[in-house]
């Protein structure tokens, strides 16, 4: 009887199984035995050497007490020498961030005193130091809380009494250091003694599991040998299985190739089912990453509705309302309440196109308003017809937009009041010329010397206010100097107490450490006149103005949000406890022309003026004003090491006498000004020749015999200007002497390269007698130049009229 199939690969499986059983039970049975052996072995080594690595791990858990005490120890002396060193800083220089320091070191001090305590619980005599420590400390904070209250009150006698106690406080310091010795040295010893006990009990326990491993490997190889004996006898079974499973393996790809076919078959179903999860996915990516993920804010919302029925991450970002918010929300609780009305008309407009955009003010959910532009198109969306929205945040384009514009115009006024105050200062200087020289001829009694007076007043008022106009548009003339702010501060306040009043006390806060700053003091002091006109105008029924200086570092970025340099500054602070500003006057405050006060009250220059000096000194100025709080302005001015250059004592003015014979080559566009000039020359003895432009001047000198000595010229005049006339006159006379006279200033005509510093200037508006002084001054100097020769040194002469800046 032969066997085929599934029965026959049973029986020879089963036979082959029940001969090889006896003897895979013997080896199962001394793999058992050896097994057994070994873990019964490792178990008692085990124990032991648990029993020696936990007195170890004791042993290093104590070490480890030992070191936080040293380091505790080690802090706490640190904490004591910052708190000396602290105290000792703030005697000598009041940094009020030298005494929160110091009370922080103290906090220091007795949290680790607390846990040294705690650490040395089990230690009488550790114990007994600390608590002597303890009243060491408290008598040190005992002697500093004195200082610290002295120096509340006299910082020197403070500084004084430290230095007279200092042998007393280090002989206190010195018995703060032997207990931090004894106590460090005890506590050595215990780190020794544990470190032993660790490093003993560490190497019986290596010992243990070393012997352990030896013996455990032993029986490992004994129990291998024994067993070979039985494997042997295995294989010769196993040989005989492999002969029954060759003949079984043939059958089974019989019937594997039947299961191959109908596998790949379903394969093929398989793969189509995974390129369509694939395209599924890939969608859905696309998805994510053209809406979802794009950086853009993108909304969906319904047309009829106007629900939002998608928003993307972007959006949910802009507006602040969470995806669920979203939900329950249209396009108008996105909208301002005033908004509501032009949105749903403009909807209404684009209701039938496939496309728009506009520009739209939103509302984010904490309130603030913000400016979109929006680009709108229809698609379909889930089945039904939706709108698609791209959205661009452009509030700060916006607020940049309307900073600009504001920068344009106050530059375009900058502009115009340069232009002003030019032609204004020819006028000016006819007006006072005529009336200083109406003066000079009239009778002292005569009542119409009065009103000539009065003339002169309001042409030197006029001329204040073109300086404040110069001043505004930062072109007026100014001669800095090294100096020191708190002099000049101090010097002004006595004036400013009889400016202000009674009822506004003035308190002054001056940092006696201060650096230097270099500016003009004149025009300093004309800015700390408006500031504080200013603040008593605030301060309706009286107050106080407060004046602080002191020394500021202004890192990166700080330095650009002040709109400065980064570097070191002197800072001048002015606060009132007047009305204060609305935001809406603070946003306008230094622009021309603009005031709170009733008509004729005020010029609204005041501040324009202090902005413009300030800036041209290199600084800047910021307010802080709250309504009904008071007003605070900040002026940041560049910090120097240079010496303080002390100012010479105005000389008395002095009318050198003309030089006789000399003649004088007046040039000046403006007909009445150059007929005062040739009066007031002419009445002191010169010889004048005019002409109303350059040209003209040449032709006269080709003219006439006699040449002149000094040209008297205008720098700027149509056609040819004064620096080129002189050129030309100095080519064909190099002996002739020039000076230059203009409404614009020196300043503003050096930026455009027509003058150089060496060269002779009078500013207009100028008083007869400036004049006369500076041409027999540079008459008496005049030295012969080469055309166009470089100068090297000497200062600009400047003369401009007395009082005119107040």
């Amino acid at each position: 009887m032969s066997l085929s199939g599934p029965a026959s690969t049973r029986f020879v499986v089963t036979t082959v199984s029940m001969s090889t059983e006896p003897i895979a039970a013997g080896v199962y049975a001394k793999l058992r035995l050896a097994f057994i052996g070994a873990v019964l072995l490792l178990m008692g080594t085990g124990a032991t050497s648990q029993y020696c690595l936990k007195r170890s791990k004791d042993d290093a858990v104590w070490v480890a007490h030992t070191y936080q005490v040293l380091r505790e120890l080690q802090g706490l002396s640190s904490a004591v020498h910052m708190a000396q060193r602290d105290e000792r800083a703030y005697l000598l220089t009041a940094d009020p961030k030298l005494l929160v320091r110091l009370h922080a070191e103290w906090s220091r001090i007795a949290a680790r005193m607390t846990i040294l305590g705690t650490l040395t619980v089990d230690n009488a005599v550790q114990q007994q130091r600390l608590a002597r420590l303890q009243v060491l400390l408290n008598e040190c904070r005992a002697a500093q809380g004195r200082n610290l209250r002295t120096a509340g009150k006299d910082r020197q006698k403070a500084v004084l009494e430290y230095a007279l106690s200092s042998t007393r406080e280090e002989q206190r310091m010195s018995k703060v250091e032997d207990y931090f010795f004894q106590l460090r040295e005890d506590e050595d010893g215990l780190l020794q003694a544990r470190s032993r006990f660790w490093q003993n009990s560490s190497e019986i326990a290596a010992v243990l599991v070393g012997a352990a491993t030896i013996l455990g490997t032993l029986l490992i190889v004994l129990s291998g040998l024994w067993i070979r004996h039985d494997l042997r006898r295995r294989e010769k079974a196993e040989a005989t299985l492999r002969q029954f499973q060759e003949e079984l393996e043939a059958r089974v790809e019989e019937r594997t190739a039947d299961l191959s076919r109908t596998t790949a078959s379903l394969e093929s179903e398989i793969a189509d089912r995974r390129k369509t999860e694939e395209r599924l996915g890939e969608s859905e990516w696309r998805y994510r990453m053209l809406f979802d993920d794009n950086p853009l804010p993108m909304e969906i919302f319904d047309p009829e509705t106007l629900a939002f029925l998608a928003v993307n991450k972007a959006a949910i970002e802009l507006y602040g309302y969470s995806a669920q918010e979203f939900q329950h929300m249209t396009l108008r609780d996105t909208r301002p309440p005033e908004e509501l009305p032009s949105l749903l008309e403009f909807l209404e407009t684009v209701k039938t196109a496939e496309a728009y955009s506009g520009t739209f003010v939103t509302l984010h959910k904490n309130g603030n308003l913000i400016n979109i532009e929006a680009r709108v198109r229809t698609i379909e969306f889930g089945g039904r017809k939706a709108r698609l929205k791209l959205v661009t945040d452009v509030t700060e384009h916006k607020r940049l937009e309307t900073q600009l514009r504001q920068s344009q115009k106050i530059e375009a006024v900058g502009r115009l009041a340069g232009g002003i105050a030019h032609d204004f200062n020819n006028l000016l200087t006819v007006i006072l010329g005529y009336s200083d020289s109406i003066l000079r001829t009239i009778d002292p009694s005569d009542r119409i010397g009065e009103k000539v007076l009065e003339i002169q007043a309001a042409g030197q008022r006029a001329a204040n206010l073109t300086k404040q106009l110069l001043a505004f548009s930062r072109k007026q003339i100014l001669q800095p100097q090294v100096l020191e702010l708190n002099t000049l501060v101090s010097n002004i306040s006595h004036m400013l107490g009889r400016l202000l009043g009674e009822d506004v006390r003035i308190s002054l806060h001056l940092d006696a450490g201060l650096g230097q700053i270099r500016a003009d003091p004149t025009q300093l002091e004309q800015v700390l006149v408006n500031l504080a006109v200013n603040a008593r105008d605030a301060m309706l029924h009286g107050g106080q103005l407060v004046i602080e200086t002191r020394n500021i570092e202004l890192d990166h970025p700080g330095a650009v949000l002040q709109g400065v340099p980064p570097g070191r500054y002197v800072l001048l602070v002015l606060s009132d406890t007047g009305c204060g500003m609305s935001e809406e006057v603070k946003a306008r405050v230094f622009e021309p022309f603009f005031t709170t006060k009733e008509v004729g009250k005020g010029t609204g220059l005041g501040l324009s003026m202090v902005l413009g000096v300030v800036q041209q000194s290199g600084g800047t100025v910021t307010i802080y004003s709250e309504l009904g709080v008071g007003t605070t302005f900040r002026i940041y001015l560049p910090r120097l090491d240079a010496p303080v250059t002390q100012t010479a004592e105005p000389e008395a003015p002095h009318h050198p006498p003309a030089v006789k014979g000399a003649t004088i080559l007046l040039v000046e566009d403006e007909p009445s000004l150059r007929a005062l000039a040739r009066e007031v020359l002419q009445e002191s003895g010169y010889v004048v020749i005019e002409a109303g432009n350059g040209k003209e001047a040449l032709k006269v000198v080709e003219d006439i015999t006699v040449q002149p000595a000094l040209l008297l010229t205008d720098v700027v005049m149509p056609e040819m200007s004064g620096l080129e006339l002189a050129e030309e006159l100095r080519r064909r006379r190099p002996d002739v002497a020039v000076i230059y006279t203009s409404g614009y200033t020196d300043h503003a005509l050096l930026e455009r390269n027509t003058l150089r510093e060496d060269m002779p200037f009078l500013q207009k508006p100028y008083m007869p007698a400036s004049l006369l002084e500076l041409v027999a001054k540079v008459l008496e100097n005049k030295r012969p130049e080469p055309p166009g020769a470089p100068q090297d040194g000497g200062q600009r002469q400047v003369v401009e009229m007395a009082g005119t800046l107040s």
